[in-house]
């Protein structure tokens, strides 16, 4: 009687073998992805906070709007009243995904 395998035996072992690596380098593939995601949306979530805090530290009457982050950012000043200001910011990091949007209101010391 001859040892080894037989063509079924190999067969079945060579579709096992892909199909448990194709899973593993779909996972490996979707954590690099993921994990570049929240790289770019944590830069730009800091990116937008540092650059609300420079927005809370102008003057009232020196509020603007305008564009920031390379026109990938945009800042709104709208005047609820003649004392107070609402400002919206928001910044587009991945044409993909959902912008971060960041709201304020401010108040005429």
């Amino acid at each position: 009687m001859k040892k080894g395998f037989t063509l079924i035996e190999v067969v079945v072992s060579l579709s096992i073998l892909i199909a448990l690596s194709s899973f593993l380098f779909y996972f490996f593939k979707t954590g690099i992805e993921t994990q570049k995601y929240s790289r770019d949306y944590f830069r730009a979530l800091n990116l937008a906070q540092q650059t609300m805090e420079e927005i809370r530290a102008t003057s009232f009457e020196a509020l603007a709007g305008g564009s920031f982050a390379g026109n990938k950012g945009w800042i709104i000043v709208k005047d609820i009243d003649s004392n107070l200001r609402e400002i919206s910011l928001t910044l587009t990091f991945s044409p993909n995904r959902r912008p971060i949007e960041l709201y304020t209101l401010r108040a005429r010391p």
